[in-house]
């Protein structure tokens, strides 16, 4: 089982950009309230299930899809 998620900078800036997106976008934060809760939630499963997503070509890394956005 996974032990932790390493958010890299850019990975941690996107998911802000992408947020910050739909609050303009939408004139809310409903929306991306929720898009963070499914993010939060994918990012559980990924640490049940380490093994769940598509093999990438780097080893040990896995790709998950989640609506538009890739979890790698």
């Amino acid at each position: 089982m996974a032990k932790k998620i390493n958010w890299t900078k850019t990975a941690q800036n996107d998911r802000k950009i992408i947020l910050e997106y739909w609050v303009e976008k939408n004139k809310s934060k409903i929306y991306s309230e929720k898009l963070n809760n499914h993010f939060k939630t994918a990012i559980t499963t990924i640490l049940k299930l380490p093994f769940i997503g598509l093999k990438s070509n780097k080893a040990a890394t896995r790709i998950f899809v989640l609506k538009k956005y890739l979890i790698v």
